[in-house]
């Protein structure tokens, strides 16, 4: 179970987008390296369920990447910075898949294709064929945004649940941010509304 102490890496990182320090930014990557290894393993181990063996060198390079872009602009207003930070890792995950194809690789391994994600926090399935242009993630991008900008607009504390979930936060991490100690009932009985909240939300807006 990892363990962060929010504080440290809040200052590390709001330092580092001051002065532009690389040796504060050093610090900052000591302080999160496990987090980035355990992401980008998770982020193999869904290629992988998906078919496709993508290097994990290549998901915690592009996590690597993601970190830099977190930090760089980060204030301590916009709460903590890991929430940010997964923020940004998986908004740019997708660029991995693309260069992957991009090798010619995808569709010579094992004869087989993408043929299916599942973003569990939804419970619904995405189907494609292979990977998406630039123009349509971008376009879906903008669709989740306004999505999620439209559901803030009815219900602020089970949107903040719904975009932590999207960030990718473990069942730790979700109870840090919202000061608990460990994933309890309460935390459970949150997100079980917020969910439901959500699905609700969904099928009135079709």
């Amino acid at each position: 179970m990892q363990k962060f102490c929010n504080d440290i890496i809040d200052n590390l990182a709001s330092n580092y987008a001051k002065i532009g320090s690389q040796l504060i930014f050093n610090q900052l990557y000591v302080e999160v390296t496990p987090l980035i290894k355990s992401m980008a393993m998770r982020a193999r181990t869904r290629a992988i369920n998906l078919g496709v063996n993508i290097p994990m060198e290549d998901f915690e390079s592009q996590i690597n990447e993601s970190l830099y872009d977190a930090s760089k602009n980060y204030k301590s207003e916009y709460g903590h910075f890991i929430p940010r930070f997964h923020w940004f890792v998986k908004r740019q995950e997708p660029i991995v898949w693309r260069m992957y194809e991009t090798k010619g690789c995808v569709k010579d391994r094992n004869g087989k294709k993408y043929e299916k994600a599942k973003f569990d926090y939804l419970e619904c399935e995405i189907n494609f064929e292979k990977v998406d242009s630039a123009e349509k993630v971008f376009l879906e991008e903008e669709e989740k945004r306004t999505i999620l900008r439209e559901f803030s607009e009815k219900n602020k504390n089970n949107y903040k649940i719904i975009v932590f979930l999207q960030y990718g936060l473990t069942n730790k991490e979700l109870a840090v941010v919202l000061n608990e100690k460990d994933y309890n009932a309460k935390i459970r009985k949150l997100v079980q509304r917020a969910k439901e909240s959500f699905r609700d939300f969904l099928s009135l807006r079709k």
